[in-house]
């Protein structure tokens, strides 16, 4: 794939999971695609959604958009999502302490080790590859 072919599919991908700022079931007047954390985390404070309802969403864009259209671009969700969702809404109803990037939607590119998912690096021969790497060295992790 030339540079240029590169690029068209990139744009193509990014015009795609846009959704032209269409809104999410259950996500109130907040548009996912559209949303800064800071917008997304005031909402959580403020009870207008929750971290469950916003990862749920994020996975629903990418059941529908990104799968039928053949795309692909999403090879791995997390399967805890979910569950870490709902434990960070439970420390917002205790009124704890979050961190500076608590219910931030992220994609890490499978070229990344991270400590609790398949690391492929687009190869199919990697493809239940898990880390081996010692917890917090050269690669991501969640906490």
């Amino acid at each position: 794939m030339t540079c240029r072919s590169g690029l068209l599919v990139a744009a193509f991908l990014l015009a795609l999971l846009a959704g032209c700022g269409t809104r999410e079931p259950g996500l109130s007047d907040i548009a996912l695609q559209e949303a800064t954390i800071s917008e997304l985390q005031a909402a959580i404070r403020g009870g207008e959604t929750s971290c469950e309802e916003i990862v749920a969403g994020y996975l629903q864009r990418i059941a529908r958009y990104d799968t039928p259209a053949g795309i692909h671009a999403i090879t791995v969700t997390n399967p805890e999502a979910l569950d870490r969702a709902k434990a960070v809404d439970a420390q917002v109803a205790s009124g704890a302490t979050l961190p500076p990037l608590f219910c931030a939607p992220i994609l890490v590119k499978d070229n990344y080790d991270t400590h609790d998912m398949v690391t492929t690096g687009g190869s199919i021969v990697l493809k239940d590859s898990r880390r081996r790497l010692p917890r917090g060295s050269n690669g991501t992790s969640y906490r």
